[in-house]
């Protein structure tokens, strides 16, 4: 099997770590040490810098950029939300959808009652994949037999 690939090879790859930031994650100086690292190492290779963070850090990385964006390189910086959140937030945007339409009593039936508030709110992740799984399987077993007959 031969690998394909466009323009020229990037050459032999390295791993190596980064300096360690001594501070609480949380803290707004560490955050946006990181963007400023981020950022001048993505300028000295000419590349966007792209960051991916947790939620409560994401939210704080996108105030840094808002407020410094004038005054630092962060205009380019891509933040991003990492995928776990991204996934629990669209559970959570699916069960406010879908709040009138009867999905909390269908959960009920197979849920306990104080489960599924956090399965619709995208909080119990594996309970809510498995939820959702299940919900689509029988809407789709129900419309099956519906254009059957």
């Amino acid at each position: 099997m031969k690998a394909y690939h466009n323009g020229p090879s990037l050459g032999k790859t390295a791993i190596h770590f980064e300096p360690m930031i001594d501070m609480p994650a949380s803290d707004y100086s560490c955050i946006y040490s990181t963007m400023s690292f981020v950022s001048d190492l993505a300028k000295k290779y000419g590349h966007d810098p792209v960051l991916t963070f947790d939620q409560p850090l994401f939210w704080k990385a996108m105030e840094i950029k808002t407020h410094e964006q004038e005054k630092c390189s962060f205009g380019k910086m891509a933040l991003m939300l990492g995928t776990f959140h991204t996934c629990m937030s669209f559970y959570g945007a699916i069960g406010y959808v879908m709040a009138g339409s009867g999905i909390k009593s269908l959960l009920e039936i197979i849920y306990a009652e104080h489960t599924v508030p956090h399965i619709l709110s995208g909080k119990a992740f594996s309970r809510a994949t498995r939820a959702h799984l299940i919900t689509a399987g029988v809407l789709s077993t129900l419309l099956n037999a519906k254009i059957l007959t």
